[in-house]
């Protein structure tokens, strides 16, 4: 059954009426019902409707005359609201469609319209040709429209200052805008799915701090999508987001810049910041975000209004003069000074803050965080664990997964970061599995876990009163079969390099293997069992301790499940040899080329009628050889 606001849409476009008139029926109809809102948007995020002009869309040339006649008769921005959009579907086939229509028209205007880069969220619906002039203009199309162009190309310069502005909004205005936009998705529950670094809590101070403090340095300049796309993809020792004083450092940087080309402030390079991703930086970057996160908590300790505007110049030049150093470009800042290092920096920071240490902590927190009855201070406000704590996560706790997290096994909170949570499946019998879960995502998707944490068979077992070999053998079996699942994921890209042919059976290598390279080991994930007792084709294994012997039988399933252990012939000249793996105290058989190899067919030895006894009596000659060289 259709929603009533659907019904009431689908009636007004039946109606015999003028076009607008029903469009400002529908356009009440989506507000009241809440399906439709007013953003302010830059050029640049949007695209143009496949259904344009019924089908046939932009007209390159129609799209600079229309931005040369609003230049000459004058910019109005009470025509802006006049304009409408629609968020691109994130249906992938709908979303590719739309993206195809518009790389085509780009094709076919040969160069009029400013290329589709892909992260274009919204289509127009109305004024689509003069938005498509603003990001031509944006893009320094060429164009024969003298009143707008410069030198044959569109150029900002020669727009109206109010024409200019709504062109150009700088990227601050455009970050606020998308967290203003967050919140209105969050209070109408709908999911966020933007790709955007930390801006430093929900009211976004961060941001506002780079507002503020880019208002000390004149009017607000353009950064450039080169370097704000550089500075946001920035992986700090493989994070993609993470240090966010330090991403804001690099903006507030630029925005003290005094050359300026192409409306884009030029200080810091593209080179210059992912330079500090290099190896070997990770310590230097590490101590410099955590400089500057004691520094803002100190700043924001400061709250008596003049005072404020003083600590907010303070932080600011303390981010720009440490992000010169950690590039090297110290010289190149407006004060040209070298500091030597980010201790003197600090040093410099707290006498310009009247003497105040940054580093200094409230005394009334103890090691296991403040008490439930103390209030919280500023700088607890700024510990992401603390935050996550009130929320009842703390690191230890078990949780249970829930939707793409869910799992049979429960997880456990290992870290809370800045921005992330780090999770580690609490799995007594497989791999180490590990995930990053945004810090907004984690009441989403995890609930307190009420049982206890999982095992095969307790360490305790052997302890008690009632012990039997039995309980021993199992604890065994359990901590062996763990030991499998590790090893197996070790040793199973092996199998990805070998064909199983038949008629006659075969195993064929397809790549190379340099001698000892290649490992065969007697397991297939969990499809394979081990039991106490031998079965048709298994493979023993024993404990060198306790003298437990396990049997690893072949899997039971068909096709590419099988393990290529099972699946190698016997040969008269193998090119394998079968080795004992000791391993935390087990001995187990596993397969190794003895040659190198190339594209070949592999052939294992015949099997020994007792491995453990030929390894024993190895065990004993070896023993006896080593006394003899000893006596």
């Amino acid at each position: 059954m259709k929603p009533a606001w659907a019904t009431a849409v689908e009636q007004a476009l039946k109606k015999d009426a003028p076009a607008l008139e029903r469009w400002t029926e529908i356009e009440t109809i989506l507000q009241e019902s809440r399906k439709c809102y007013r953003q302010v948007l830059r050029p640049g995020q949007v695209l143009v409707h496949p259904s344009n002009r019924s089908g046939l869309g932009l007209n390159g040339a129609q799209v600079h005359k229309t931005g040369a006649q609003v230049q000459s008769v004058g910019f109005s921005s009470m025509e802006l609201k006049r304009s409408v959009c629609m968020e691109i579907s994130t249906d992938r086939a709908l979303s590719q469609k739309a993206f195809s229509f518009n790389k085509r028209q780009v094709d076919m205007n040969g160069g009029l319209l400013a290329e589709v880069r892909g992260d274009e969220r919204y289509m127009s619906l109305a004024c689509s040709h003069f938005t498509a002039f603003c990001r031509a203009c944006i893009a320094a199309c060429p164009s024969d429209q003298e009143t707008v162009s410069d030198n044959g190309k569109l150029t900002l310069q020669r727009l109206s200052t109010d024409f200019r502005q709504a062109v150009d909004n700088g990227e601050l205005e455009l970050a606020m805008a998308m967290v203003t936009r967050a919140k209105l998705l969050a209070e109408q529950g709908l999911c966020i799915d933007w790709d955007a670094c930390s801006h430093g809590g929900t009211e976004a101070p961060l941001l506002k701090f780079l507002h503020d403090f880019s208002l000390k340095y004149g009017a607000s300049k353009r950064l450039g999508e080169e370097f704000m796309s550089t500075v946001a993809g920035l992986r700090f020792a493989g994070q993609e987001r993470s240090h966010a004083f330090a991403r804001a450092a690099m903006i507030a940087t630029n925005l003290t810049a005094t050359k300026v080309v192409d409306g884009v402030a030029r200080l810091l390079s593209k080179s210059d910041v992912s330079r500090l991703c290099a190896k070997g930086m990770e310590d230097a970057v590490k101590d410099w975000e955590e400089l500057l996160a004691r520094a803002w908590a100190h700043t924001q300790n400061v709250t008596d209004a003049s005072a404020r505007a003083k600590a907010v110049e303070c932080f600011g030049r303390l981010m720009v003069r440490s992000t010169l150093f950690m590039c090297k470009k110290e010289k190149s800042g407006q004060e040209g000074l070298e500091h030597g290092s980010l201790a003197n920096l600090l040093t410099l920071y707290e006498h310009e803050m009247g003497g105040k240490s940054a580093g200094a902590t409230p005394a009334a927190a103890t090691k296991d965080g403040p008490s439930d009855a103390a209030p919280a201070t500023l700088e607890n406000m700024q510990d992401p664990a603390f935050l996550m704590k009130l929320q009842g996560f703390a690191e230890g706790n078990l949780y249970k997964g829930k939707q793409k997290y869910q799992d049979i096994w429960p997880w456990k909170l290992e870290k809370i970061g800045q921005s992330h949570g780090s999770f580690s499946l609490s799995c007594p019998v497989s791999w180490d599995k590990k995930v990053e879960v945004p810090l907004s995502e984690l009441k989403k998707f995890f609930d307190l876990y009420s049982g206890d944490a999982p095992e095969v068979v307790s360490d305790s077992v052997d302890r008690l009163p009632h012990n039997t070999e039995a309980c021993s053998q199992e604890r065994l079996r359990g901590e062996f079969f763990e030991l499998c699942c590790e090893y197996f994921l070790k040793y199973s890209h092996c199998e990805e390099e070998l064909t199983f042919l038949k008629n006659p059976t075969c195993c064929l290598l397809e790549g190379k293997a340099k001698t000892g390279k290649l490992t065969i080991f007697p397991f297939t994930d969990q499809i394979s069992k081990v039991g106490l007792k031998p079965a048709a084709g298994s493979v023993e294994v024993w404990h060198s301790a306790s003298g437990t012997s396990l049997y690893i039988s072949p899997p039971a399933a068909a096709g590419s499940l099988l393990s290529a252990f099972w699946q190698i012939p016997v040969g008269s000249e193998p090119n394998l040899a079968t080795v004992l793996l000791n391993e935390k105290g087990w001995k187990i058989p596993i397969l190794k080329n003895t040659a190198s190899l190339k594209e070949c067919i592999l052939y294992r030895p015949k099997p020994a009628e007792s491995l453990r006894a030929s390894a024993q009596e190895l065990d004993q000659g070896s023993a006896a050889s080593r006394k003899r060289k000893a006596s």
